[in-house]
C-alpha cells in the first residue's frame, strides 16, 4: 500500500495492544468501559492480545493506516 501522505510504499504489519483498541471521535474519560457514540473498533476482541492483522506503516511521514472491514463493529457493544 502506498502511504497517502508521501506516496512511498508503506510497511505491511498489524496492530496489537493490551485492551482493544478505538478510534473515537471525542476523548472518553474512560475507555475501559464501552465508548459511546461512533467509535470504532480496530482490534479483535481477545483480552489478553487484541491485534488487528491489516495494517501499514509509513515510518517517513508516522503514518499508521488501518483496514477494520473484517472487524464486526457489533463486538465492542459487548465488551467490559
Amino acid at each position: 500500500m502506498n502511504c497517502p501522505g508521501c506516496g512511498k510504499e508503506m510497511t505491511a504489519g498489524m496492530l496489537q495492544a493490551g485492551r482493544a483498541v478505538y478510534f473515537v471521535d471525542e476523548e472518553h474519560s474512560y475507555l475501559m468501559l464501552r465508548p459511546k457514540g461512533s467509535a470504532v473498533l480496530l482490534t479483535t476482541e481477545n483480552f489478553s492480545a487484541p491485534k488487528n492483522d491489516v495494517a501499514w506503516c509509513c515510518r517517513d511521514c508516522k503514518k499508521v493506516v488501518v483496514d477494520y472491514a473484517d472487524i464486526p463493529q457489533s463486538i465492542w457493544k459487548n465488551l467490559y
